[in-house]
Formats: structure tokens, sequence, C-alpha cells
């Protein structure tokens, strides 16, 4: 008995399974870089169609996911299992292929605090820092703390010097690159002690009703 002849139907079925799993193979074999809808068409010679259709397919079934790229917002394709490279993402600083902004206010805010905290701080030493107490969930690198401190120096908020090795500089090896606030800041927060402008400061006393220890202005004023 002769073997029975596939349907159109079946050989069709069967061609586009063979095409999700060479999509899927190429994918998988990227890792953590991925592949775009270009990559797979060049590499494997298929219509769009299809390779769209194979995407669709292979990201419901959870086998590979959509990462938005940082670069002009181009997709790519990452096999379940692994995380997208930085390269991709664009890495902390971004979300879904956009710049977060909010992420990046905090760091910079969190960045200047520290440096007026420490009175001189190198790059090495806020990274450190953050790593050992976790302060981000999804990390800082060493490059975007040194990013966010080029920009606080743009700003005027900090200003980059070369350690003496003495003084506030004395832990910074002599020489070493640092960070401190700018001498215009500190007068500014300087003058707008609370105190200055104060209408009770005549009955404040340090340990009266009315003191540093109570006042909600001084508190904030020294965690400027």
């Amino acid at each position: 008995m002769p073997p029975k002849k596939r349907s159109r139907d079946e050989s069709q079925e069967a061609k586009s399974s063979e095409q999700d799993s060479a999509i899927y193979e190429l994918i998988k074999s990227k890792e953590r870089s991925g592949v775009s809808k270009t990559d797979i068409k060049a590499s494997l010679n298929l219509p769009e169609t299809q390779i769209v259709k194979a995407l669709t397919s292979l990201c419901a079934k959870g086998l590979v996911r959509e990462v938005k790229g940082a670069r002009r917002g181009l997709k790519h394709y990452v096999a379940a299992g692994f995380e997208p490279s930085e390269e991709i993402t664009g890495g902390s600083w971004f979300t879904d292929g956009a710049i977060d902004t909010e992420f990046v206010s905090t760091v910079s805010s969190i960045v200047a605090d520290q440096v007026r905290k420490l009175g001189v701080a190198t790059a090495e030493d806020l990274h450190e820092t953050f790593q050992r107490v976790n302060l981000f969930k999804s990390g800082v690198s060493l490059q975007q703390v040194q990013q966010v401190l080029t920009v606080l120096k743009m700003d005027g908020r900090i200003e980059e010097v070369r350690s003496t090795g003495t003084g506030v500089s004395a832990s910074v090896m002599r020489g070493k690159v640092c960070y401190r606030c700018c001498p215009a800041r500190e007068a500014s927060a300087a003058a707008s002690v609370p105190c200055l402008v104060c209408p009770r400061i005549r009955d404040c006393t340090p340990d009266g009703i009315i003191s540093p220890r109570n006042c909600v202005y001084y508190k904030k004023w020294l965690n400027f």
C-alpha cells in the first residue's frame, strides 16, 4: 500500500514549524545579544511575513521575548532564560527603550548628597558605597556614576579637584581626581539657614520648648 500523501495544508504547517525552529535556534544562539528581524532575514533568507508570523508564535509560547532597544527603539528578540545585554537595553538608565528620567534624577540627587556628606569623594568611592548597601535594585555601574558626576559638574553642583592627600581629602590618594561641592553651593546653603530669618530666634534655646532639636525647618536645612 503506497504511503499516504500529505495534504497541502499539512505540508505548509510542517514547513512553518521548521522555519519557526530555525528562527528560535538562531535567537537562542545569540544568547543575551538577541537578534532583530533584519538580522533574522539576513541570516535565514526568509520572507518578512514568515518571520513576523514565527516571532508572534514564539512569543506567544513564551520561548522568546521582545525587547525594545535603546538605539532608535529597534526591537530585538531574546530567548527565554537570557537577560538582554546592556548594549540592547541601554542599562539602568533606560526603561522600555526610553531614558528613565526619574531614575536618573534620583541617582543624581543621591550622588550629590553623598559628595556633600563626605566632603570629598571619588567615583570609585561612591560606586563602592552603592554596591555595598545595595541602594539601587537594578544596580548602577561605575561608568554610570562617572556620567552622573560629569553632569553634576556641568550643572555647577560639584567641582572636580585633585586630592592633596591632606585635610578632607586625606583618605584619597594624593593627585587622584575627586569631587566636592562647589563653594557657591556651600555658601548658598549657609545663607539659607532658617535661624537667620526666624521670628522666634530670641526664644530658641538648646533645651527649651523652642530649640534646634524640635525645629522642623532646621532639620530640613540639615538635610539640604
